[in-house]
């Protein structure tokens, strides 16, 4: 009965590791087309700065500063 019980826990671990594995790869599909620009078009160039702080610069002149 040990070794029952043990192969249990063993595939629901296996199981919960592939559902999150697939809802990853499933919101990385969904969110593939986002940027981070307001009018849909990559950025031209980015640059970090000594906080961990990035800019980047968009078409049109737009600026968006991530912090991490």
């Amino acid at each position: 009965m040990n070794l029952r019980r043990k192969r249990t826990a063993v595939l629901l671990l296996a199981a919960a590791c592939v559902i999150v594995f697939a809802a990853g790869v499933l919101a990385g599909w969904i969110h593939r087309n986002d940027t981070i620009c307001k009018n849909g078009k990559t950025p031209l160039s980015q640059r970090s700065d000594l906080l961990g702080n990035t800019e980047f610069r968009c078409p049109g002149g737009q600026t968006v500063t991530l912090s991490s």
